[in-house]
């Protein structure tokens, strides 16, 4: 027999807003989830998601344009992976140690041209919130 997966939460009215029982494979898992988005956030279809994401990016970076802000949010980053981690029985002391030194590294300026370039050969739209202004 194939291990299946929930994938779900109750809604406000005590109902499932989303039951989804699908295999352990992560190209249909994928699909599926191209599909769910759109639903999950009320999309009217694809391109509306993706409007509402660059958005969301656009808000993103101009809220941690703040020291405090982009502090607080590469702090709970790092919060939430390293919970995340040890809640499915990972060691999250290698990842925690690899973030650092991630943040150390964007911290210093003369390292901003080399990984704005890296995120932009992998199709990284925007950069801007990586980077202290």
């Amino acid at each position: 027999m194939q291990e299946r997966e929930v994938w779900g939460h109750e809604g406000a009215g005590g109902t499932r807003d989303i039951i989804d029982v699908m295999p352990k494979c992560p190209l249909f898992r994928g699909s599926a989830m191209i599909f769910y988005r759109t639903e999950l956030l009320c999309c009217h279809d694809d391109q509306d998601f993706l409007a509402k994401v660059h958005c969301v990016r656009l808000a993103f970076d101009d809220l941690v344009a703040c020291d405090t802000h982009r502090t607080y949010f590469v702090d709970v980053g790092r919060s939430l992976m390293s919970v995340f981690l040890q809640e499915t029985n990972q060691d999250a002391a290698l990842f925690v140690e690899r973030y650092n030194a991630l943040t150390r590294y964007l911290e210093i300026q003369d390292n901003w041209d080399v990984a704005k370039n890296e995120l932009t050969a992998r199709k990284v739209s925007s950069s801007k919130g990586w980077f202290h202004n």
